[in-house]
């Protein structure tokens, strides 16, 4: 995953432990596509463009034809690949990103936001424009589908040819199951709050995630979403998102709690060992606040974990120096 501050984290053990990557560069990094374990690519600010051809022992920059940030990038064979910019025009290299063009004659007046293929012909993206944009023809011509009034893009993805997803804020999911030519407002969904990334491993089966913690599955052939997973609620409390993330060296952890509770807060190393307890005893009801300072301990990935009766609840975040 990657991060504001040049952030590149790895896990090579299924997430249960992740190493920091050295960047070299100190602009937020926005995205990243692997094409195997050693080829991958990563986008950032000010026209930042990352390669490495060793999964990530080190990363070379490689010259971009824009100076705005990159919001995505995609390759779908080692030649062909295509990255999106704020200047609201997508690039494409069909020689491995030695050189970068802009094939398309479209001209849009926002920013583009993700960028994805499914073949070297079908791809989607959207502009901030709140724009929905579809091509068949390897980003030669890319047409332009409006979303419902009020509402606002953050990504969108394809798991083929035909099922098509957007995602925004509120909960708004649009999905089509016909290439982009008609589209289905997902309303039944239960979710009220940001939405930023998805993925689908096929036509009934994916994954939203959003603000607060949310995690959502999709399991529905029947095209509608019921099943809501937030992982950051439970019966009794609410967890969120430490912030600042990364931090150096301190940042606050939030929770609320529904009744009197008995709380018991820690922070674990990347190693699960355990380094400091937070939290250990009784507190009412109501919004809590809780500031940890790492300044003596190493830059690396940490985890916290609230426990209260028989539920517990972990998060991880980035101290970062």
């Amino acid at each position: 995953c990657v991060g504001e501050g040049g952030l590149i984290l790895k896990t090579s053990n299924g997430g249960n432990n992740w190493s920091l990557l050295q960047s070299n560069v100190t602009a937020g990094l926005y995205s990243l596509h692997f094409l195997n374990e050693n080829s991958g690519w990563i986008c950032g600010d000010s026209g930042t463009l990352l390669r490495t051809t060793n999964g990530g022992n080190n990363f070379l920059p490689v010259a971009a034809n824009s100076e705005r940030y990159i919001s995505g990038i995609f390759f779908i064979n080692a030649n062909t690949g295509w990255y999106s910019s704020g200047e609201g025009k997508i690039y494409k290299t069909t020689n491995g990103g030695d050189n970068w063009f802009v094939p398309h004659s479209n001209t849009f007046s926002n920013g583009i936001g993700n960028v994805q293929f499914v073949d070297e012909n079908t791809g989607v993206s959207f502009t901030f424009g709140n724009k929905i944009l579809i091509t068949s023809n390897g980003g030669t011509i890319w047409n332009e589908v409006n979303i419902p009034t009020g509402n606002y893009l953050n990504n969108v993805f394809a798991s083929d040819a035909n099922n098509l997803w957007a995602i925004g804020d509120y909960g708004f999911i649009y999905h089509s199951v016909n290439g982009g030519q008609s589209w289905i407002e997902e309303t039944n969904n239960n979710l009220y709050d940001r939405l930023f990334g998805l993925y689908f491993k096929d036509s009934h089966t994916g994954w939203v995630v959003g603000g607060s913690g949310d995690i959502v599955k999709y399991d529905n052939s029947a095209s509608s979403i019921t099943l809501n997973n937030s992982l950051n609620a439970l019966s009794n409390f609410v967890l969120y998102q430490n912030f600042p993330n990364p931090f150096n060296p301190a940042t606050e952890i939030k929770y609320d709690l529904k009744n009197p509770e008995y709380v018991l807060l820690k922070i674990y190393n990347s190693l699960g060992k355990e380094v400091q307890t937070l939290i250990n005893g009784k507190q009412n009801p109501g919004n809590h606040v809780v500031s940890w300072n790492a300044q003596n301990y190493p830059s690396g990935i940490y985890f916290y974990k609230i426990e209260i009766g028989s539920e517990a609840l972990t998060k991880s975040m980035v101290l970062l120096k």
